[in-house]
């Protein structure tokens, strides 16, 4: 499903969460991974499959990530904007949020689909999640796909 292949960042501001331990975010259940277009990541150097997703975006108009144990909701900011830069090099930005949380992904692409290949419509991420928990901090360097 998912390969390493470009440079992303994901910003989470999250309000304050009592009692979380050394690393309040976790891997989705498979039922929370969104199946369809989207973007998902796992953790490096975790396999790129639905047993490790960190991430997961349906469209660009709802996510989810497991904080402290617990699957979390997101809405995009910005739900007409897309993750899937047409060109290598090409950047990209994604805001989500809800009522305790607040995530901004910055990316950079190290692989999109050929040219001369209509029917793909993937790009390839790799990058740093940035969680931020009132005072508490936590990165993790991510892998994914975005696209269909």
């Amino acid at each position: 499903m998912m390969t390493a292949g470009v440079f992303v960042m994901l910003t989470a501001l999250l309000g304050s969460t009592p009692g979380l331990g050394a690393s309040s975010l976790g891997v989705l259940p498979e039922p929370s991974v969104f199946i369809g277009c989207g973007c998902a990541f796992t953790r490096l150097p975790s396999l790129n499959d639905l047993s490790a997703v960190v991430f997961s975006s349906e469209y660009e108009g709802s996510a989810r990530v497991v904080v402290g144990g617990k699957v979390t909701e997101l809405a995009a900011i910005r739900p007409d904007s897309a993750c899937w830069p047409s060109r290598v090099g090409g950047r990209c930005r994604l805001k989500y949020r809800n009522t305790e949380a607040t995530v901004l992904i910055d990316g950079r692409a190290t692989w999109v689909c050929p040219d001369d290949e209509e029917s793909c419509e993937v790009v390839r991420l790799v990058g740093k999640m940035t969680l931020h928990l009132g005072n508490h901090r936590e990165v993790i360097e991510v892998h994914g796909d975005c696209g269909c």
